[in-house]
């Protein structure tokens, strides 16, 4: 998914229990050569990637919400294991994705917003959206 330019995800996970967990997802993206500072997509390897899923709120610029019951975690992990680019991954992915025109959109970022104040009230700012994947449906 790294062609959309996406470097970080906010990924709310909804526990039985009824105590959500927020995940940052940071997008690792390979580099073969770091010396210069054009022609950085002639460098990037896709085969190379990685994510890192870290706890709490990390990051200023969301580029995507997903949001998964605990119970849908292992279909969601096998979705990112084996993603392949094809229409079926993106419908799949879609489920638990947050997607820019749907009305959610803001639910979900006033949920993230608040879990942020409470878990860093010292160093917590408002999300910018500004770097939101663009690709409205």
């Amino acid at each position: 998914m790294n062609d959309h330019n996406i470097k970080i995800a906010y990924m709310r996970i909804r526990l039985k229990n009824g105590k959500d967990l927020a995940i940052s997802i940071v997008i690792n993206q390979w580099h073969s050569n770091v010396t210069h500072l054009f022609g950085e997509k002639a460098e990037l390897d896709v085969s190379k990637d990685s994510a890192d899923f870290i706890p709490g709120l990390i990051g200023s610029y969301p580029n995507y919400f997903f949001d998964v019951r605990e119970e849908d975690l292992p279909d969601f992990f096998d979705i990112l294991a084996h993603f392949d680019k094809s229409p079926q991954a993106f419908e799949r992915l879609a489920k638990y994705g947050v997607n820019r025109a749907e009305d959610r959109l803001w639910d979900t970022y006033d949920w993230f917003q608040k879990r942020f104040y409470e878990d860093d009230p010292v160093n917590s700012g408002l999300f910018d959206l500004n770097r939101y994947y663009y690709l409205a449906k």
